[in-house]
C-alpha cells in the first residue's frame, strides 16, 4: 500500500486553510476613541463566540483593521489596556451609553467601514491597607457597581468585581461601592457606616488615580 508523504499532506492541510479563510466572510474598519480619533494596536473582536477562540485583529498605525469572522451576526468590540481601554466584554467594565457596532458577516463578503468606538477610559484604585498598628496587610478589594444591580436585574451579580489588592486596581468611571477583607479582621468599607448610601460611593475619573488609606481591625472572638 503506498503511503502519502507527511510532506505531501501539510501543504494540502494548508491549501485547504487557505480557501477557507479565503471564503470566510469578515469586517473592515476603524477604531476610535471618544473623540473619534484611531487607534492603533487596539485588539478587535466578534463578541458572544462560544465553544471556541473569538476571532481578532489589531490595528495598524491609522486604527484600522480587517477581521475574517463566522457567518452570522455579531457585535464588534474593542480595547487596548495598554492605553486604559479595559476589555468591556465584561459587563464589570461596560460604559453607560455604550453603542457598539452590530454587523451580519456573510460568507464571502467583507463588511466595510466598520466605525468601532472605544469605551471610557478606566480609572485606579491604589489601596495602602494596614492593620491598627500600621503593619501591612495582604486584603482583597470588591467593589459593586449600583447602577446595574439595581437598574439592570437581568446581570445583577455581574456588578460585583474582586481582586487581590497587590498594586493600582482599575475600574470603570462610574459610582463604586468599595469593600476590602482580610482573614481575620472586620470588614472596611469606603463610607464607613454610611456604605450603603450616596456617602459611601466613589467615583474615580476615566484616566486618573485615587489612593485611598485603610485600616482594618482585627475581629473581635466571642467566648
Amino acid at each position: 500500500m503506498n503511503k502519502v508523504c507527511p510532506c505531501v499532506m501539510l501543504v494540502f492541510a494548508m491549501i485547504l486553510t487557505l480557501n477557507a479563510q479565503e471564503r470566510a466572510g469578515g469586517a473592515a474598519g476603524t477604531v476610535v476613541d471618544e473623540r473619534g480619533k484611531p487607534v492603533a494596536s487596539a485588539t478587535v473582536f466578534l463578541a458572544g463566540v462560544i465553544g471556541r477562540e473569538a476571532p481578532y485583529a489589531i490595528t495598524d498605525g491609522e486604527g484600522k483593521f480587517l477581521l475574517k469572522g463566522l457567518p452570522g451576526r455579531w457585535k464588534l468590540l474593542a480595547y487596548k489596556e495598554a492605553d486604559d481601554y479595559p476589555r468591556n466584554f465584561f459587563v464589570f467594565f461596560s460604559s453607560p451609553g455604550e453603542d457598539f457596532p452590530v454587523i451580519d458577516i456573510v460568507q464571502e463578503k467583507t463588511v466595510q467601514n466598520v466605525v468601532v468606538r472605544l469605551g471610557q477610559k478606566a480609572g485606579h484604585l491604589k489601596l495602602r491597607v494596614a492593620d491598627d498598628s500600621g503593619k501591612s496587610v495582604t486584603a482583597s478589594v470588591t467593589f459593586n457597581r449600583p447602577d446595574l444591580t439595581s437598574s439592570r436585574p437581568d446581570v445583577k451579580g455581574y456588578g460585583d468585581y474582586s481582586t487581590s489588592v497587590t498594586d493600582a486596581v482599575a475600574v470603570p468611571a462610574v459610582p463604586l461601592r468599595v469593600t476590602v477583607e482580610a482573614d481575620g479582621y472586620e470588614p472596611w468599607h469606603y463610607g464607613g457606616s454610611d456604605w450603603q448610601t450616596k456617602k459611601g460611593l466613589i467615583r474615580i475619573k476615566s484616566g486618573k488615580t485615587i489612593v485611598l488609606g485603610v485600616r482594618l481591625r482585627r475581629t473581635t472572638l466571642s467566648n
